[in-house]
């Protein structure tokens, strides 16, 4: 059974973490305006929401498969998407611009028409009359020179006041009116005009001044859908809107050798108005049928109307022939290999009431194909050459398509490669995490990740080794710990007491063990006092100073009762003793001190440091003595006897503290020894080790120490 406690209890201790801070007082203020005001729920959604994505695109993108997927959607994937789609909204642009170009050009081609009709007009008039013709027939010539090859739609008059000398077509009386703004300034007149923003004219107006009597030439040419389609007689015909050759329409249809019908061009149109063809076939651009089509183009690349063909006969596009009697009617057969699209081409004609130009005048919708805009955009004037430079350009965007899937795939391929070497290195590290040091990868690739994968190899061998030499090293540890606590029973665990003598002394290792030591032996009336240093460090020189230890308190045993030892016995016996058991290289340094209380300090050196004597705040240096212990047996050694009194300290020490280092490699020295036993000399043998010991340490400033440092220190008491 479902447990509702546990879920609830966390949801309520999370909802008082966050009323603890005062960004959840704040939440919660936010929450509650949220009930009369919604937006104010806005604030914590994005104040919680934000970080809620981040943790979810983390959990999302914990393996380096996810990011490397995300990275190629990023870096490839998403940058080909936008430029393929700003390319081709650019080339969607451009076409369109292009076939806009294309109705602006047909537009300016009818207005240079225009104006050379015009002008044979005003020519044959003067001619008739100069054959003396009556105004009548000269108007009547006129109209023939500049329109007799004009279209059906056009009508064209000329009169002289009220009185019309000679008429084509139906004029209407708003086509013979002039308005007020046309001044004879103006004339003569050729452009477009608008009476409304739906219907385009092409008017011209031309007066003529012959004698008394003052003419008007003027014409009207209504421009809708079948005219922007279709060539207008004399050298304005020789217009090529992409279909390939001269004297073609822009409506027509481009015939190959396999008798294949195929669209390439541009067609223009007035959206609800106008026909293309005339007789019995022609198109209606308002028919329902055409919206289907235009549906159905996007996704057959084909275009197709039901056309008024005898009967209303349905033609279909991609038909191999045409019937005999439907010739006019191209556009019924639209079709294109590249699909068709749609663009709005804005006319600018001048109002024909105000004689203003309209900012925007009579829409004009184009249909046009990729393949006829490209031969009007890439038009050389070589005829045909359009063609290969459009096939060109096909070649360079399909190599260019072929790359990019090459290089999307080999991303793929190289993203996988990275993928799997991460995922068996993630493997192998959560092995030897584990524990399993024989883990190893084998790698598949002569690459960088393969290099890492051998270099982990590498690494888990290391480790290996590294594991069993630090089991060994404890080992040794364990090892090195019982010798240290075997030499510190070594070392005296009394120091001297007598009323006539305080004595001190330490031992400061390098290492685990040292090869330094002291020691305090009491003989009948006195102490004798030893410090002693072997060459080397380690657990060698350790091993050969308990030799020592043992041989030196050999010495006194046997001895009789009362009787001490002369020192320089005692030490000529030691060497004998090192040179019959230490090996040849190996030699021990040795000072050695006897004081009995009556005012005479006893010592013999064997190649030891010099003791310091401090009295009165100078100091002595004991130097007389001999070699060091060991390579010669027959060395005899001497006492060297020097009178003491109450107060005076006496230093013994090793080559640690005279040697030790700075970090810039200077020595302590002797000079800093003296000057230091001269400040403490006055505290207790204590005291005085230990201002040693710090002084040395100071000047190390926190380096390792480079031999074992030993101080003894005897204070002459009586």
């Amino acid at each position: 059974m479902f447990d509702a406690k546990v879920p609830l209890g966390a949801i309520g201790a999370a909802l008082g973490r966050a009323w603890r801070r005062r960004s959840g007082k704040l939440m919660a203020v936010c929450l509650v305006l949220a009930v009369w005001r919604p937006f104010f729920a806005a604030i914590p959604a994005v104040f919680y929401g934000i970080p809620a994505v981040r943790a979810l695109m983390r959990r999302l993108l914990y393996s380096v498969r996810a990011k490397l997927a995300a990275f190629y959607v990023y870096a490839a994937v998403l940058p080909i998407l936008i430029v393929a789609t700003v390319l081709l909204f650019a080339a969607y642009i451009v076409f369109g611009q292009t076939s806009a170009r294309v109705v602006q050009d047909r537009l300016e081609r009818h207005v240079e028409w225009g104006e050379d009709s015009v002008q044979r007009a005003d020519h044959a008039y003067w001619q008739a009359r100069s054959r003396g013709l009556p105004l009548a027939q000269a108007a009547q010539a006129a109209l023939d020179a500049g329109w007799g090859d004009a279209p059906p739609q056009l009508t064209a008059w000329v009169r002289t006041g009220t009185t019309v000398l000679a008429v084509r077509g139906q004029p209407g009386p708003g086509d013979m009116n002039v308005p007020a703004w046309l001044d004879t300034l103006r004339l003569p007149f050729v452009g477009l005009t608008a009476v409304d923003s739906t219907h385009l004219d092409l008017r011209t107006r031309l007066q003529v001044r012959d004698g008394g009597a003052i003419l008007e030439i003027g014409s009207t040419l209504p421009i809708g859908s079948a005219l922007l389609n279709r060539a207008l007689p004399g050298r304005h015909a020789a217009f090529r809107g992409g279909v390939g050759a001269p004297e073609r329409s822009l409506y027509e249809f481009e015939s190959v050798a396999d008798s294949a019908v195929l669209r390439e061009g541009v067609v223009a149109f007035f959206r609800g108005s106008g026909d293309i063809g005339n007789g019995p076939a022609h198109l209606h651009f308002d028919d329902p049928a055409w919206r289907r089509a235009a549906r159905d183009s996007l996704r057959n690349m084909t275009f197709s109307f039901r056309a008024a063909i005898d009967n209303d006969v349905p033609m279909r596009a991609g038909a191999d022939s045409l019937p005999a009697n439907a010739t006019a009617l191209a556009p019924s057969g639209l079709r294109s290999r590249w699909g068709l699209f749609n663009w709005t081409y804005i006319a600018n004609p001048v109002d024909w009431q105000t004689g203003r130009p309209q900012s925007v005048g009579p829409p004009i919708a184009i249909l046009f194909t990729i393949e006829g805009t490209a031969r009007a955009l890439l038009a050389t004037g070589w005829a045909g050459i359009e063609n290969y430079v459009l096939i060109g350009v096909l070649v360079v965007i399909v190599f260019f398509i072929l790359v990019q899937m090459v290089a999307t795939l080999q991303g793929f391929v190289y993203a996988r490669a990275i993928a799997n070497s991460v995922s068996r290195l993630d493997d192998g590290v959560r092995a030897i995490r584990a524990g399993d040091f024989g883990q190893r990868i084998q790698p598949h690739e002569r690459d960088q990740l393969g290099g890492l994968a051998m270099a982990f190899n590498d690494m888990s061998e290391r480790l290996q080794s590294l594991l069993e030499e630090r089991v060994h090293h404890e080992a040794v540890e364990r090892e090195l710990a019982i010798a240290r606590d075997v030499q510190a029973r070594l070392f005296p665990a009394r120091m001297p007491y007598a009323p006539f003598l305080e004595a001190v002394g330490m031992c400061m290792p390098a290492r685990v063990v040292s090869g330094d030591s002291y020691d305090f032996v009491e003989v009948p009336g006195g102490w004798d006092s030893f410090v002693a240093d072997v060459s080397g460090k380690g657990m060698s020189a350790a091993l050969l100073m308990a030799s020592l230890h043992s041989a030196l308190h050999g010495a006194y045993i046997g001895q009789p009762r009362g009787y001490a030892p002369d020192p320089a016995d005692v030490v000529t016996r030691l060497n004998q003793h090192l040179h019959q058991y230490a090996e040849p290289s190996r030699f021990v340094t040795l000072f050695m001190a006897r004081y009995c209380g009556d005012g005479k300090l006893i010592y013999c050196n064997a190649g030891h440091n010099p003791a310091a004597l401090v009295r009165d705040g100078r100091v002595q240096w004991l130097q007389s003595g001999g070699l060091m212990l060991g390579p010669f047996p027959d060395l005899q050694y001497t006492n060297t006897v020097v009178a003491v009194q109450p107060g005076d300290v006496l230093c013994m020490y090793t080559d640690g503290v005279t040697e030790a280092e700075s970090p810039t490699g200077e020595q302590f020295g002797d000079e800093r020894l003296a000057r230091t036993l001269r400040k403490a000399a006055g505290a207790h043998p204590r005291d005085v080790a230990a201002a040693l010991q710090d002084a040395v340490q100071d000047w190390r400033a926190g380096g390792e120490p480079l031999d074992d440092v030993t101080i003894v220190v005897l204070r002459i008491m009586a």
